[in-house]
C-alpha cells in the first residue's frame, strides 16, 4: 500500500496500557495489536506535547475499510485503548487509495478525509471524500457523520491534500480520476463549504497528484502533473507544473512549468516530494525515466513565491552520479537558514549494486558537500540485499539525520538505521549508523518525523517479529539527539557566560594615555589581557576579582587590542575580545556657531573668531568639570592664550554677552 500524509491532534483523554519510550531497541514502542492487518499508516507530531498516529485497515465487514487514530501522551503513554479511535467505517471498494487522509489545523483538531461510497448514490462505486474534525478532547466537531466534500464524478479520488490559510480556512485539493482533473474546495474552521468547487485541468489533458503549500500574503501554491494523452502511450510526456490562487481561489500567476518529460508509466506518489522552502515557495523532488530510455535520474526543483524558478540556472538540479548510476525517489529536508538536503537512491543499470545518498544544497542549489554526495549505506553484503525507505529530517542548527532500512535478503531480517551529520558532512555520534530494531524479522514502510523540540525524532514501521508477512502491527522508536532510545534527561551544565557591555574611557595623561575598561558579569574573577595590535603575543595578563581594570601609560596615536573571559566554578566562558585606539580628534564642537573655532597646541589654546563677536571670558574645565583657568579678554578678534596642560582632553567655553559657546579640546 502507498504511504499517507496526515497530521493529527493532541488530547489526553483515556489511558491505555503502553510502557514510556522504550530504550531497548529489541523491544522498542507497540502501536497496534499484534494479528491487525494494516493499510495505510504515517506518524506526525504536535511538539513534545503528544504525538499521532493514524492507520486504516478493513473491518469486520468485508465491504468497508475503518479509519482509526492513536494518540501518544508527552511520555509516550497511549491516549486511546487498542487499537485506538474509530473515526469511520462507511462502505467502500475492496482496495484503498493513495491518499493523504489526516492533517491537523491551527488549534490542533484533527482534519480526516475517508474516502467511501456513501455519497456516491445506490450501485454507485463513485468514491468521494467525507470530511471529520476531531477536537483534541475526541469530539466531533463537524458531526458524526462528517461533512462530504466532493460532488459528481470522482471515481477512484486520490492524492487529497489539504493547506490552512492565513484567514483560518482550510483549502483541499485532490485528484479525480474519473475524468483526470484536480478538484479544489475551500472549507471554514465551522465547516462550511465556501467555494463552488473548482475544477483545474489545462488544455484538455489528464492533470494528477496535486500538492498543496502555503505562500505569502494569505495566498496557496497547487503543483499537480499534467500528462500528455497524444502519441505513444510508453512514450508520453509529462509536465510539472504550479498555480498560485489567492484566498478567493482567483488566479495570481501560472500555470508555470517546472519541467516536462518522460515517464515509462505514469507517475506515482512516491515519485514525489513537495515541501516549503519557509519562504513562500516550494521545493519539488522527483525521478523520471526519460522516455523509454531506462535510465531514471532524480531532480529537484525551487519554484519562488513569485513563480519564477530559482537556483543558478533556473533550472532543477539534477542529483547524484547519474555519469553511472539510476537515481531514485529524492526526499528534501530545508534547513532553519533555508539551505536544504537531498537523499536518494542509486543503481546500476542492471539493479544489482544499491546505495543511499545524501547530499547539501545552497538555496541556489550548488552542492555544498562533496561532488555527487555522501554514500550513507551499500548493499555490499551480496545482491540479496535492499536498502529503502530513505528520509531525511534537518535538526535546528544545521545538522542532518538519515533514516534508512536495510533487508538481509527477499522477506528476511530487515534492520533499520539512522545516522547524524554535521553541517560539513562528518558523522556526528561516535557509532556512525545505529540500529534502533535489533530484534530479527521482516519490516517495512518506514517513517520518520521531523525533529522534535530540540531533542529527538520518532520512526514508525509495521514489523512482522509476531510471524508472518501480511498481519504486522506497527511499532515506534525514539532516538535522542546525543543517539541514545527512549527518555531523554539532556544533561544541563551551569552556563560560564562571557563578558558583556563592554565600555572603554580613554583620558589623556602626561603625554600618554589612560584607559578604564569595565564590563558586567556574573562571574567571581576574570582573566584580561592587552597588547599593541602590531605585537603578535599577549604579553599583558591579569587575573581580576573586579569587572574592571586601568590601564596607564598608553602610548599616543597606538591601537591596542584587549581580550576578557569570565572564569566559573568549574570551567570558564568564551574570550570576548574589542580593541580602542588612543588618539582624540584635535576639536570636539559643542557649539552651533561654525565661525568660532577652538584648537590647542603646545600648551597654547587658539581662538578663531571669524564673527568678530565680542568674547568677554574664556574658562578651562576638566571634563569631571572642576575649573582650571579663568580668562578676562573682551576681545573680537582672534586669540592665544597659555595653558597649564599637557596631553590632555578640556571643556572650552567661551562667554559673550549673547552666546555661550562650549568645546572639547585635545590638547596634544
Amino acid at each position: 500500500m502507498k504511504n499517507c500524509f496526515f497530521f493529527l491532534i493532541f488530547t489526553f483523554i483515556g489511558v491505555a496500557a503502553m510502557a514510556q519510550w522504550e530504550s531497548d531497541p529489541a523491544v522498542n514502542n507497540q502501536i497496534t495489536p499484534t494479528n491487525f492487518t494494516i493499510f495505510d499508516n504515517l506518524i506526525v507530531t504536535a511538539g513534545k506535547q503528544c504525538t499521532y498516529i493514524a492507520f486504516n485497515r478493513p473491518t469486520s465487514s468485508a465491504a468497508s475499510i475503518g479509519y482509526y487514530l492513536q494518540i501518544l501522551d508527552e511520555e509516550g503513554v497511549k491516549v486511546f485503548d487498542d487499537p485506538g479511535l474509530l473515526v469511520s467505517d462507511e462502505t467502500s471498494l475492496s482496495f484503498t487509495m493513495v491518499n493523504n487522509f489526516l492533517f491537523v489545523d491551527s488549534e490542533g483538531n484533527a482534519i480526516i478525509g475517508a474516502s467511501d461510497l456513501r455519497n456516491g448514490g445506490e450501485g454507485s462505486n463513485d468514491m468521494r471524500f467525507t470530511l471529520y474534525k476531531v477536537s483534541p478532547a475526541g469530539a466531533m466537531l463537524w458531526g458524526d457523520d462528517g461533512i462530504p466534500l466532493s460532488t459528481g464524478a470522482n471515481y477512484g479520488g486520490t492524492n487529497l491534500n489539504m493547506v490552512q490559510l492565513t484567514n483560518g480556512n482550510l483549502v483541499f485539493a485532490w485528484a479525480r480520476n474519473s475524468n483526470g482533473s484536480i478538484g479544489m474546495q475551500c472549507v471554514s474552521p465551522a465547516g462550511q463549504l465556501l467555494w463552488t468547487e473548482q475544477t483545474q485541468m489545462d488544455d484538455n489533458k489528464p492533470c494528477m497528484y496535486p500538492y498543496l503549500v502555503p505562500s505569502d500574503d494569505g495566498c496557496f501554491i497547487l503543483l499537480y502533473s499534467e500528462r500528455n494523452v497524444y502519441g505513444n502511450p510508453i512514450a508520453r510526456y509529462s509536465w510539472l507544473k504550479a498555480k498560485k490562487f489567492d484566498a478567493d481561489c482567483q488566479l495570481v500567476w501560472g500555470p508555470v512549468t517546472i519541467y516536462t518529460d518522460g515517464y515509462t508509466i505514469p507517475a506515482l506518489q512516491s515519485v514525489f516530494d513537495v515541501v516549503s522552502d519557509k519562504n513562500g515557495g516550494m521545493m519539488v523532488g522527483w525521478y523520471d525515466a526519460h522516455v523509454v530510455s531506462n535510465r531514471e535520474d532524480a531532480y529537484v526543483a525551487h519554484l519562488k513565491t513569485d513563480g519564477t524558478l530559482g537556483f543558478t540556472d533556473n533550472a532543477p538540479v539534477r542529483v547524484g552520479n547519474h555519469a553511472i548510476y539510476r537515481s531514485f525517489r529524492p526526499k528534501i529536508s530545508v534547513s532553519p537558514a533555508r539551505d536544504f538536503f537531498v537523499t536518494w537512491e542509486e543503481n546500476n543499470a542492471n539493479q544489482s549494486y544499491q546505495r543511499t545518498m545524501v547530499q547539501k544544497y545552497s538555496i541556489q542549489g550548488v552542492e555544498a558537500w562533496v561532488a555527487g554526495g555522501i554514500q550513507i549505506a551499500d548493499n555490499t553484503g551480496g545482491t540479496n540485499e535492499g536498502i529503502g525507505y530513505e528520509s531525511i529530517q534537518a535538526t535546528d542548527d544545521g545538522q542532518v539525520a538519515h533514516f534508512y532500512m536495510k533487508q538481509l535478503s527477499p522477506y528476511s531480517t530487515t534492520n533499520s538505521y539512522i545516522s547524524l551529520l554535521d553541517a560539513d558532512g562528518n558523522y556526528v555520534w561516535e557509532e556512525e549508523h545505529i540500529n534502533f530494531t535489533t530484534t530479527p524479522c521482516y519490516r517495512t514502510g518506514l517513517q520518520s518525523t521531523p525533529f522534535v523540540g530540540g531533542e529527538y525524532w520518532l520512526t514508525l514501521w509495521q514489523d512482522g517479529r509476531g510471524g508472518g508477512l501480511e498481519n504486522i502491527p506497527l511499532y515506534l522508536q525514539r532516538i535522542n539527539i546525543d543517539g541514545s532510545l527512549g527518555t531523554y534527561t539532556p544533561v544541563v551544565v551551569d552556563e560560564c557566560l562571557p563578558p558583556s557591555n563592554i565600555n572603554v574611557e580613554l583620558q589623556p595623561l602626561n603625554n600618554a594615555f589612560s584607559a578604564q575598561i569595565s564590563w558586567t558579569a556574573e562571574s567571581d574573577s576574570y582573566n584580561f589581557a592587552y597588547k599593541k595590535e602590531a605585537d603578535a603575543e599577549w604579553e599583558n595578563s591579569s587575573l581580576l576579582s573586579d569587572p574592571q581594570i586601568i590601564l596607564n601609560g598608553l602610548d599616543v596615536e597606538t591601537t591596542y587590542q584587549y581580550q576578557i573571559q569570565s572564569i566559573c566554578e568549574d570551567t570558564t566562558s568564551v574570550w570576548i575580545s574589542g580593541s580602542f585606539t588612543t588618539v582624540v580628534d584635535n576639536i570636539y564642537e559643542y557649539s552651533s556657531n561654525p565661525t568660532i573655532n577652538v584648537s590647542a597646541e603646545n600648551q597654547k589654546l587658539h581662538i578663531s573668531n571669524k564673527s568678530q563677536a565680542l568674547i568677554e571670558k574664556v574658562y578651562v574645565y576638566q571634563l569631571n568639570g572642576v575649573l582650571i583657568q579663568e580668562y578676562v579678554v573682551k576681545s573680537s578678534g582672534d586669540l592665544t592664550l597659555p595653558l597649564p596642560l599637557k596631553t590632555s582632553i578640556v571643556m572650552v567655553t567661551l562667554q559673550g554677552k549673547t552666546f555661550n559657546n562650549v568645546y572639547k579640546v585635545f590638547i596634544p
